[in-house]
């Protein structure tokens, strides 16, 4: 019967296996990978971009609506930069980058659509 592998001891060993390369001179397997930077770079720049319009398209409107989801969605464009910088192979950070970038582009849809209901 095996013991259960602690979080620290799994580190252990994969630092391990990251010397053990190094020492023998292998090559990394994960190359750049620079169709997931560009995408990431648009739809952060495509979020903020919703983010600070939409407050701007609705002026007459309910301002602190239009502030609220602008910073929402400005927060997650960040978390998903943040979380690209840190986890770069993994997938979740572009998840949350098109969802900011979809958030972008409905608060400016309804800051749009508010302001044509108020005239």
């Amino acid at each position: 019967m095996s013991a259960p592998i602690i979080v620290s001891q799994l580190g252990d060993v994969r630092e391990s296996a990251r010397e053990k390369e190094k020492r023998q001179g292998l090559p990394r397997t994960a190359g750049p990978r620079p169709l997931p930077a560009v995408l990431s770079v648009g739809l952060s720049l495509v979020a903020v971009a919703g983010g600070v319009v939409a407050p701007i398209a609705d002026s007459k409107g309910d301002l602190a609506t239009q502030v609220v989801r602008a910073a929402v969605v400005v927060a997650f464009a960040l978390a998903g930069v943040t979380a690209l910088s840190r986890r770069p192979s993994e997938r979740q950070p572009l998840v949350v980058l098109l969802g900011a970038a979809l958030g972008g582009i409905v608060a400016v849809s309804g800051s749009l659509v508010d302001s044509h209901a108020h005239g």
